[in-house]
């Protein structure tokens, strides 16, 4: 299992499959996801994500030829994942592209006034033109969800390339430019992704079958039902304890938050940050965090079969005492750590890079670091 040691600590830029159709906060590397999916399951085996964020490991999951439920309570999150998971045929990628032609010669239009005053705050008036008519276009010519959301995204990952942490606004021109690069390389990758598939699977994994992507509260056990006993390995990674991390908003022209995002993958926005995160920074919001986990784990135990692994990699902005109260919540659930068997304790914490978060206290910058957590 050095592999997953290896791949803890890979600090490279994902470049890498599906995964680079857009960027997600707090994503665990493909590389680390991989090795845990291929050391605790077989093909075949189900695999859980219940704090699945842009679908890393529902990717990876598929590409090892297991089958995966993937779940998470931000829409922006369920929205980029299963896009980023369900394969596009041949004719699939070439009904994408013809809908992506009409985005450039789409008429100018807006969004209607009760989205303007939400969903395009601090939105330059240039970007918020180019998305209005290049999610008219989506609308008006995809003929298929999966084709619409597959050209949402590249709007998508298009205003946040040129957006999100951005200074300066994007003129036209600009925005699409950026698109047909983003475009092309969607396509490129979403046929590379298909033949992948193709090649690991008897039949082109299905949504709603060998894929599942649901909303929802990880403690909510209704939406694993049906998986009672069944998961072989649940690999996840939730919300950082004490951390503010930023789920949902962008941030641009200085910090300043919008929901953006939301309107252009055409889902709904608003709920507060702490509702993303199990819980705010202060003592009640921890405890909070700590209390949801704690009916999560239930339910994680419930799902998982006997001898499963459950593996997590989490963050803390107290990592001594909170990555204490973490596994003794964990095992209160009924599961067993074992973390230690896989290497000594140091090489189970990573430093995380480029990472939009502030911790409790700014002077802790053991903060910036994740521990990887396995139980039994």
């Amino acid at each position: 299992m050095n592999s997953i040691i290896e791949a803890l600590h890979i600090q490279a830029k994902v470049s890498d499959s599906t995964h680079t159709f857009y960027k997600y906060p707090a994503r665990f590397s493909p590389e680390f996801a991989r090795a845990v999916i291929e050391n605790f399951s077989s093909v075949g085996d189900l695999v859980v994500d219940p704090f699945c964020g842009g679908g890393t490991s529902v990717v990876e999951a598929l590409r090892l030829g297991r089958r995966v439920i993937g779940s998470d309570l931000n829409l922006l999150a369920t929205f980029v994942a299963k896009t980023k998971a369900v394969p596009l045929g041949e004719h699939a990628r070439h009904q994408a592209a013809a809908v992506a032609d009409h985005v450039y010669t789409a008429r100018t239009t807006t969004f209607p006034k009760a989205c303007r005053e939400h969903y395009l705050k601090y939105v330059p008036s240039a970007a918020s033109q180019w998305a209005a008519a290049a999610i008219s276009a989506v609308k008006d010519y995809a003929r298929s969800p999966k084709v619409a959301r597959f050209v949402r995204l590249a709007v998508l990952r298009t205003a946040q390339l040129t957006l999100d942490a951005r200074d300066t606004a994007p003129t036209g021109r600009q925005l699409d430019e950026c698109f047909g690069e983003v475009l092309a390389n969607q396509l490129s990758i979403a046929a590379q992704y298909h033949e992948e598939l193709r090649a690991v699977w008897p039949q082109t994994p299905k949504l709603g079958k060998d894929l599942r992507v649901r909303n929802g509260r990880a403690s909510d056990g209704r939406h694993f039902w049906s998986i009672a006993g069944k998961a072989d390995l649940i690999i996840t990674s939730p919300p950082y304890v004490g951390v503010h991390m930023i789920y949902h908003r962008w941030q641009i022209r200085g910090r300043r938050e919008t929901p953006f995002p939301y309107l252009l993958a055409g889902e709904q926005d608003g709920q507060c940050e702490s509702y993303y995160t199990m819980g705010s920074r202060s003592d009640t919001g921890v405890e909070n965090y700590f209390t949801e986990l704690g009916q999560s784990a239930i339910e994680f135990r419930r799902v998982l079969r006997a001898g499963g692994v459950l593996a997590v990699l989490v963050g803390f902005s107290d990592p001594t005492e909170m990555s204490r109260r973490f596994i003794q919540v964990i095992e209160a659930a009924g599961f067993t750590e074992f973390s230690n068997e896989l290497a000594s304790s140091d090489r189970l914490w990573r430093q995380v890079p480029g990472r939009k978060w502030f911790a409790r206290s700014q002077a802790n910058h053991n903060a910036s670091k994740e521990r990887l957590l396995l139980f039994r």
